[in-house]
């Protein structure tokens, strides 16, 4: 299990991706949704709008984006769940998350943020 802040600014989106990974269920929490114009989360595109103190779990191995038309800063705790699996499935899918997932998203994750960073 993951767990982190997602802010995202007024006036800004995040493009349609998908998670590197079928073995997470991710659960969003609304921390601070502004209320004209609220941020939607279009998943498989479904949407849905935060609101505060809502939460919402889905999987993020299907393609979803964030459009946020709003003046106010959005902000989101994001915690990623180990997908619910039988026994073997679930033995495998807590090794590939512990020893590659990790190593390897969390990489890429910090790359991004020292790319982000360097070009401020």
């Amino acid at each position: 299990m993951q767990a982190f802040f997602s802010i995202l600014d007024p006036g800004k989106s995040i493009p349609l991706h998908n998670g590197p990974y079928l073995g997470y269920l991710r659960y969003h929490l609304g921390l601070r949704v502004p209320k004209h114009a609220p941020p939607t989360l279009w998943i498989a595109d479904e949407p849905y709008t935060w609101r505060e103190g809502e939460a919402v779990m889905f999987d993020d191995s299907w393609p979803h984006r964030v459009e946020n038309h709003a003046r106010e800063l959005r902000g989101v705790l994001i915690i990623d769940i180990l997908r619910p699996l039988p026994l073997v499935p679930s033995l495998v899918n807590r090794l590939t998350t512990q020893v590659i997932v990790r190593h390897t998203y969390g990489r890429h994750v910090a790359d991004r943020v020292r790319r982000f960073k360097e070009a401020a």
